[in-house]
């Protein structure tokens, strides 16, 4: 099978510290870490099913992010992505977290709410339409400016507009290209063009 979190496929016997559940009713439950990325993998099925067979409980969706994006923000978008179905308010709660962390780790933007962190970034030189775009549109739909706590405190969970927890999810994946993926495809092909110039 592939696994939801980083698409690459594996085999079974290469599950890493496999645990094994059985119930009364002859229901399986096999907990595990997939071999590349390590993120949790439960699996539940009867005694009878291989481990093919068997449905996967969690992660809940498909959620592939790029090689380039860093584990550490790549765990924090999977668990808002994952609970999204369950909790649109949680989900919104764990982004607007990861948001301000990216803003202020990666581009270096310390304000004293996410209002402002993002009204900052908006301005930076540099930035692309579509993701200033976006990014305002986070302000707006959650309506940022009027709501205090999720404003200061970004992982409090509070009530949420409609779509606003989607949103965030998708913006967010649009700072990631901007921010890890596209930098580092730009240094490669830098470097390609370097190597055919060196060899000429």
């Amino acid at each position: 099978m592939k696994c939801p979190a980083c698409d690459q496929g594996f085999s079974f016997d290469e599950l890493i510290d496999e645990d094994v559940y059985d119930f009364n009713d002859k229901k399986r439950l096999v907990t595990a870490n997939c071999p590349t990325c390590e993120v949790l993998i439960i699996l539940l099925g009867t005694d009878d099913d291989d481990f093919e067979e068997m449905k996967v409980l969690y992660p809940a969706v498909n959620c592939v992010l790029p090689p380039e994006v860093p584990s550490k923000y790549a765990e924090e978008f999977r668990e808002a992505k994952a609970v999204l179905n369950i909790s649109s308010k949680a989900s919104a709660a764990l982004s607007r977290r990861l948001l301000q962390l990216l803003l202020r780790d990666e581009c270096k933007i310390a304000k004293p709410n996410l209002y402002q962190e993002i009204d900052e970034f908006l301005h930076s030189p540099g930035v692309p339409s579509y993701l200033t775009d976006a990014l305002d549109s986070v302000r707006i739909i959650g309506n940022l400016a009027a709501h205090p706590t999720k404003n200061t405190n970004t992982g409090e969970i509070v009530p949420v507009e409609e779509h606003e927890a989607e949103w965030l999810l998708e913006t967010i994946e649009c700072l990631f290209d901007y921010l890890f993926v596209q930098p580092l495809r730009l240094k490669q092909r830098k470097e390609r063009l370097q190597q055919k110039l060196e060899n000429k």
